[in-house]
């Protein structure tokens, strides 16, 4: 029987995870990645909550449709090319560059947190279920939890 996983990893080739497993192992190497960050201005009628929606509403409804507001992303790049957006947040176009500068690297600490750091987070709030659903996401645990050992009596 086929089982399609995609969230194990094979322990001596950090990098390689498994797609399918039937009788043997097919292996295929994970690209390397960088988190990029960035920022840089955007008009004020394509700074919307739904980026990739055509019709969705801007966020600012006080502002002109051609004034421009500052964009802070982050974006994924891959050893081969292949680029994913990732989070993305807009400022007013009052907010100075240094304040840009200051939430790019908000976002960029945020994004260095690691699994851990987001679990004892979510114990200061009353965490919801999607907040762990992001923990998840982002840090997918590929391995199962060992089992017990069991002591025999000699």
């Amino acid at each position: 029987m086929s089982q399609t996983s995609g969230k194990l990893y094979i322990p001596p080739f950090s990098g390689v995870r498994l797609v399918e497993c039937r009788e043997h192992f097919q292996i295929v190497p994970v690209p390397a990645v960088k988190v990029m960050h960035g920022y840089g201005k955007i008009k004020a009628s394509q700074a919307t909550m739904d980026y990739d929606d055509p019709k969705a509403e801007p966020i600012w409804d006080d502002l002109g449709p051609d004034e421009e507001v500052w964009a802070v992303m982050e974006w994924y790049q891959f050893e081969d090319g292949n680029q994913v957006p990732g989070n993305m947040c807009f400022l007013r176009p009052e907010c100075t560059e240094d304040q840009v500068k200051k939430r790019m690297e908000d976002m960029k600490d945020f994004s260095s947190l690691t699994r851990e750091d987001l679990l004892r987070l979510s114990h200061l709030f009353e965490a919801k279920e999607e907040d762990y659903q992001y923990i998840g996401d982002k840090h997918p645990n590929y391995q199962d939890e060992p089992a017990p050992q069991r002591h025999r009596k000699i």
